[in-house]
């Protein structure tokens, strides 16, 4: 049986993207928001889970106005990184967990809630933001992701 340990919500912007690429944790500016992700980063390392359900709205970017439905839950075994205008970022694919994803979706259909479900669709800056800014990803190690977007 699993168990939630908590959740985790965060703003989201290209901008801090490009400024953690960019090297500016410690830019006056910037350094606040950077700082802000420690606890986190921290009270994952205490947690140690082996899966993150991760729920994000998508831009329009993956999604459009020909399938845009209100759930959709992750069902692939990786996601590369989007390229959103000025190049992918050079961050590795994140890795799915199809098993979970699986159950979720059986459970939640059984349940009569309208699901569909995608694979091989890139994350945007909505969902590798938290986690690589972060450091999320060398917090969690090898932790795989089960995911979900919802319409905003």
């Amino acid at each position: 049986m699993a168990t939630i340990v908590g959740g985790i919500a965060t703003s989201h912007t290209p901008t801090i993207g490009f400024a953690l690429d960019a090297k500016k944790q410690n830019d006056p500016v910037w350094a606040p928001i950077f700082k802000g992700y420690e606890p986190v980063v921290k009270w994952l390392e205490d947690q140690a889970p082996d899966v993150l359900f991760y729920i994000f709205n998508d831009h329009m970017t993956s999604f459009f106005m020909d399938h845009y439905s209100q759930f959709a839950l992750g069902i692939g075994k990786n996601y590369p990184v989007a390229d959103e205008g000025g190049g992918a970022r050079n961050l590795p694919a994140l890795q799915g967990h199809p098993e979970l994803a699986e159950h979720i979706a059986k459970c939640l259909v059984a349940d009569e809630f309208d699901l569909s479900y995608f694979q091989e669709k890139v994350w945007t800056m909505v969902a590798t933001l938290p986690c690589h800014s972060c450091s999320l990803m060398q917090t969690v190690g090898q932790c795989k992701l089960c995911h979900s977007k919802s319409a905003s």
